[in-house]
């Protein structure tokens, strides 16, 4: 009996500390008659980025994982309500059409404007509240000490714990998610917080609902020179902010994923945040992190660039090849692996791309899926060129034996709209050719095919379906086999004509004018020599 006692005993007091426990883990505050809760995140070490769990669709600027440590700190359970809002800015949050009422999240609402209402709600608080920063934000979402290693804040099953295009309607959508006319029709928006399952340590929407802006510049290159311990990007350089998790028309299951980072190309109906506070009471940002500020001055590539930068040539091992690109540029992905010499062993062909922010711009226009246009003035271009590195497998070592760092430019076309190059290369063990595709909107196509010889790849062939001007007055077809010394032409000559005609009309029949010559052969181009494909 006494050790039945004893152990129903022992039972209520671990019961009464759980519940001690869980509640010292939470802190509410008040302003007015609004409430709000705060989660006490206890400090530690975590692996940040594209750990395993993150599948295998991710991005560049999600890698290297790398530890990070993180002192004691408070994240808001829920994110900004409208309720809060509006007590703290006095007046009425007046948006409407995604969501309306005090238990929802805020929406549409820039960085700046999260820093208005931040700076109202500590002169009324006396607090120091701020936005998180990245790794706070990731660490939270990941479950902190309780982390379960989830994909999403707080399950592997993304209808649990966040609203996203497929759940956010009325019905589930089977559809495309890009055909956004389909998710207003099914009433698509966001939600009252709460509403879903918590993650670990209670936090609730982390993945979902609306994404959350945080407090450092976005760099996609951060993460290979982020510091260890407590950090945050603040770069000259930057041009926006990170945005991290999900949001209610996130038009995939890869933009929820704990580690996905973001900029933002529109916040409009999708952005919010929610609320930080450094454990130590009011204390400054500064001076709980580590700033770091990125060099303005960049190198530009050249024939000694190795020796100007003190760039290594070599790495011991596959995972290490992104350490192999310089610091002004970023690693964007291994665009294809084969045996390029013949010794039995892979090789790669890495994509680069420059990291200089001041090549951002903001696009007046986007087209839509539909072919629909509006305003988007906060769509995002990315008009830094791509280049590569050439990694050869010497069995004990990986050793970069050609590079060429800005080779496929990313130019903004004519008529105020933009349209990205698109760019594929892959490895054909067959004909044991190098193929480069690269085409550039309206104005037109290349096909190169590359042998290696001697630690590079020189070009054999190239094929061109090229536009003479944005509104073709004429398309001319180019095929340059440089080893048998040919070169053929098929010349359009009357696709200018066809501007006329609607839509049922019958076109001419296409007029060509094909010609053939032999042009001189002479050492075959080196792929690092060409400054644009």
């Amino acid at each position: 009996m006494l050790l039945k006692r004893i152990i129903f005993l022992t039972f209520i007091f671990l019961s009464f500390c759980d519940i001690h426990a869980s509640r010292n883990r939470q802190v509410t505050f008040k302003v007015d008659s609004v409430s709000f809760t705060m989660t006490k995140v206890k400090g530690g070490s975590f692996i940040m980025g594209a750990t395993e769990e993150q599948g295998d669709d991710v991005y560049s600027c999600e890698k290297p994982t790398h530890q990070v440590t993180l002192s004691d700190y408070y994240i808001g359970t829920t994110e900004v309500t409208q309720s809060l809002w509006t007590a703290v800015m006095g007046e009425k949050f007046k948006k409407c059409g995604y969501g309306l009422g005090d238990d929802y999240p805020v929406y549409d609402v820039s960085w700046n404007d999260a820093q208005i209402f931040l700076q109202k709600l500590n002169a009324k608080t006396g607090k120091n509240f701020r936005l998180p920063t990245e790794a706070e934000w990731e660490y939270a979402a990941r479950g902190g000490k309780k982390s379960r290693h989830y994909k999403y804040a707080g399950s592997n099953d993304l209808n649990e714990v966040a609203w996203y295009w497929e759940n956010s309607g009325d019905k589930k959508v089977n559809c495309s998610p890009k055909r956004y006319g389909i998710l207003k029709e099914n009433h698509n928006q966001t939600h009252p917080v709460a509403t879903k399952k918590p993650n670990e340590l209670g936090i609730y929407d982390m993945c979902g609902n609306v994404e959350e802006w945080c407090g450092d510049d976005f760099d996609k290159c951060y993460y290979r020179y982020s510091p260890s311990i407590n950090p945050i990007c603040i770069s000259r350089l930057a041009s926006y902010k990170v945005i991290r998790g999900g949001h209610w028309k996130s038009d995939d299951t890869i933009a929820c994923r704990i580690s996905y980072r973001s900029k933002p190309v529109s916040y409009e109906c999708c952005t919010g945040f929610r609320l930080a506070l450094s454990s130590r009471g009011q204390v400054d940002m500064k001076d709980s992190v580590h700033i770091i500020k990125k060099e303005t001055e960049r190198i530009f590539p050249g024939n000694t660039f190795y020796e100007n930068v003190n760039q290594p040539k070599r790495c011991a091992s596959e995972d290490q090849i992104p350490t192999l690109v310089p610091k002004e540029y970023c690693f964007e992905d291994y665009w294809t692996q084969g045996d390029f010499d013949g010794d039995g062993l892979g090789d790669y062909m890495v994509c680069v791309c420059d990291s200089n922010s001041s090549r951002y711009e903001y696009d007046t226009y986007y087209a839509y899926p539909d072919g629909n246009k509006s305003v988007e003035k906060d769509t995002l271009i990315d008009r830094n060129p791509r280049g590569y590195l050439l990694v050869m497998n010497r069995g004990s070592y990986f050793e970069v034996t050609s590079y060429n760092y800005e080779c496929f430019p990313s130019e903004n076309e004519d008529g105020g709209v933009y349209f990205a190059p698109t760019l594929d290369v892959s490895y054909d063990n067959q004909s044991h050719q190098l193929h480069v595709s690269y085409s550039h909107g309206r104005y037109g196509g290349w096909e190169y095919h590359f042998k290696y010889h001697d630690g590079e790849f020189e070009l054999v062939r190239e094929t061109r379906d090229e536009s003479i001007s944005p509104i073709a007055e004429t398309t001319r077809f180019v095929d340059i086999d440089y080893e048998k010394g040919i070169a053929k032409y098929s010349v359009l000559v009357n696709e200018n004509e066809f501007y006329d005609y609607e839509d049922g009309d019958e076109y001419p029949e296409p007029i060509y004018e094909d010609s053939e010559e032999e042009i001189e052969k002479t050492n075959l181009v080196k792929m690092s020599e060409r400054s644009d494909w």
